[in-house]
């Protein structure tokens, strides 16, 4: 599989054992904070609103409305 993904053996177990990023970390926060707030506006608030809701809340990460509207989509 390493010669077929072009990677090698010790980069493919280092990724195994690698924290993540702090993107990542950011990203799961928004998906979270997004799911609440579309949740709370008992699945009505579209994606200009719930973004509205995200920087209106304090205990919610903030995020705009293009990204907020492409964490709808994919949940």
């Amino acid at each position: 599989m390493c010669r077929a993904l072009r990677v090698s053996k010790s980069g493919y177990y280092k990724s195994l054992k690698a924290k993540p990023s702090r993107r990542t970390l950011r990203a799961e926060r928004i998906r979270t904070s997004v799911k609440q707030a579309y949740e709370e506006s008992n699945q009505i608030y579209g994606s200009y609103k719930v973004a509205d809701q995200l920087g209106k809340d304090d205990r919610l990460e903030v995020a705009c409305r293009n990204t907020v509207g492409g964490r709808l989509e994919k949940d």
